[in-house]
């Protein structure tokens, strides 16, 4: 069982792909929600610094 666990392991990071965004990437076309005025919000062309914060709570 381990062996296998091992072999999956190491298959899984060869055959990785690798679709991050490097720097100098344009925006992917995104959009939110504003939590306060209840209106959609283009987040690919911000007029500030904006940071986004992706988690799972469960």
């Amino acid at each position: 069982m381990l062996a296998l666990s091992l072999v999956q392991a190491a298959f899984a990071q060869r055959h990785r792909v690798d679709n991050a965004p490097k720097v100098g990437d344009p925006i992917p076309k995104v959009s939110a929600v504003s939590l306060v005025k209840k209106e959609k919000v283009d987040l690919s062309k911000p007029d500030k610094v904006t940071v986004l914060i992706f988690g799972s709570h469960t």
